[in-house]
């Protein structure tokens, strides 16, 4: 046990310095453009660059999971610039939204943290690309581990930059109910992460699936609240004006990422190890929590089998 923690301490440490060092790039970045840049272009550049670091530090320790909080670290960062960098700064809409941004960053970060062992463990989905792709996992690392979910990202914070700049607030009931729609997302993935690490820690039976509190309603009630997350963050941006297409393409690129690739594998590499999953497809919701349906012992039979 006691080497257990001193091994995660050392992978604590290497992100630490990770991060250091990758965000002390970002800033290095802004201050080169010194606003001779828009904001916009001036942080995607700085992001591009410190996920760069983050991508050559995973190398150097062979572990791509150096990237995981990269996701949530980034965001009020992000938010942070544009703020301290726009005409209005910490107005009440712009303090808001950053204070629920930090509520979900700070529970996704530390879920992140708690979860990880050392620097030998890897995500699943990344083990599985070392031996998909070969000599070509640290290319294919590169563009869709660490690249393409940093852009992703940073896309679906762009609604937040109209917000930030101080345009014209259209209507309150917008913004409103888009903070209520983070704060809802931040709930269902707080209470979702509880639920599951007291049925891992109470079960019996290590092929047991949970079907308790809300994933007896949705299968992916963590990601239900990821989605709800960002268009929460869009709904309240709306009001603010900027181009109509950054409202619908942004959070609908982010669904489709979780529906057509991050669900279907995490399902995938469920039902290799607990085949009765098969059941719990049948039964639950995949996302939109809804009672979940009665079927007959002899189809429990025939999907177990």
């Amino acid at each position: 046990m006691e080497a257990l923690r001193k091994k995660k301490y050392i992978a604590l440490l290497a992100v630490a310095i990770t991060y250091a060092f990758a965000f002390a790039s970002a800033y290095a970045v802004t201050n080169m453009f010194d606003n001779s840049l828009n904001p916009l272009l001036t942080v995607l550049i700085a992001d591009l660059v410190a996920t760069g670091v983050v991508f050559i530090c995973s190398v150097i320790v062979d572990n791509s999971s150096m990237y995981d909080p990269y996701w949530s670290v980034a965001v009020p960062i992000i938010l942070y610039y544009w703020i301290t960098n726009s005409p209005t700064r910490w107005t009440i809409f712009n303090s808001i939204l950053f204070g629920a941004i930090c509520l979900w960053s700070i529970r996704l970060t530390l879920n992140c943290f708690v979860h990880w062992q050392h620097l030998d463990d890897e995500d699943w989905r990344y083990v599985s690309f070392r031996k998909k792709f070969g000599i070509f996992y640290w290319p294919v690392s590169l563009f869709a581990i660490h690249l393409f979910p940093t852009l992703i990202v940073f896309a679906c914070c762009i609604p937040a930059y109209y917000l930030i700049q101080g345009g014209k607030l259209t209507h309150i009931v917008w913004y409103v109910a888009g903070i209520a729609l983070i704060i809802t997302g931040f709930v269902l993935q707080l209470i979702a992460d509880i639920q599951m690490d007291r049925f891992i820690q109470n079960r019996t039976n290590h092929d047991e699936v949970c079907s308790e509190g809300l994933w007896q309603y949705s299968r992916h009630p963590n990601y239900l609240g990821e989605i709800s997350i960002w268009y929460g963050v869009t709904l309240c941006s709306w009001g603010f004006g900027g181009p109509f297409w950054a409202f619908i393409v942004f959070p609908l690129a982010m669904t489709i990422l979780f529906l057509s690739y991050s669900i279907p594998a995490m399902e995938r590499h469920i039902l290799a190890r607990r085949p009765q999953y098969k059941l719990v497809q049948q039964t639950v919701s995949m996302v939109i929590p809804w009672p979940p349906r009665t079927v007959s012992e002899e189809q429990q039979t025939q999907e177990i089998h």
